[in-house]
């Protein structure tokens, strides 16, 4: 697993071989340990949000926030962890991205084994994920589900934003991509933005080994 943090990013996963096209400047958390978790979570938050004593609740919610996120990921055997600092030069973007995969429900096996086309196998997805909705893609079957939620930080209300992107890989198995920004102003806008991340997921060929051709 690799994370630059050039503009744009490409973040690929070397065991599934997808990759992902990254606006701005992304970090990765490394998944050994808790402490490891702890201390690079606290260091991104320490470097990227301001230090006025005012915002220290908003920091150290963030930085729970995203701490909590990287123990479940690390918990569900993730193979992706990334936390956004950047989304444009000298805008901070608290979000943190999510990568795992999974074998399809037993009920959906057998149907999928019989789809002819893009069209079914995205029907089966959004029969297997309720609540998703069907993604325009050009290049691997996916749904989206996305939930907004409001929260109070003394006496200031603040929206988070969850996005599950759920891809039917070539690997005969489901890909998710799980998406939370604690910090969300524009809901729609930060959707559509991470949609736009999702359709440019592709997988490389597994039989071809890193550099071949």
């Amino acid at each position: 697993m690799t994370a630059e943090v050039d503009r744009p990013v490409v973040v690929a996963d070397t065991r599934q071989r997808f990759s992902i096209i990254l606006p701005g400047t992304w970090a990765s958390v490394p998944m050994a340990d808790a402490d490891t978790m702890r201390t690079t979570v606290a260091r991104i938050v320490k470097e990227r949000m301001p230090r006025d004593d005012r915002l220290a609740a908003l920091r150290r919610d963030v930085r729970e926030d995203l701490l909590a996120s990287a123990k479940s990921a690390a918990e569900a055997g993730a193979d992706l962890y990334a936390l956004s600092l950047e989304i444009l030069p000298g805008i901070p973007f608290p979000a943190s991205m999510i990568g795992f995969v999974q074998p399809w429900p037993p009920m959906s096996v057998e149907a999928l084994a019989a789809a002819g086309s893009a069209e079914e196998v995205v029907g089966l997805l959004v029969a297997a994920f309720p609540g998703s909705v069907a993604m325009p893609t050009a290049t691997v079957p996916h749904v989206r589900r996305a939930d907004v939620r409001t929260r109070e930080i003394g006496q200031t209300e603040t929206q988070m934003l969850d996005l599950e992107y759920w891809f039917a890989d070539p690997t005969g198995s489901l890909t998710c991509l799980m998406v939370s920004v604690p910090e969300c102003e524009a809901p729609e806008l930060i959707t559509a933005l991470f949609d736009a991340v999702a359709a440019s997921v592709f997988w490389t060929d597994p039989r071809t080994p890193e550099g071949g051709s």
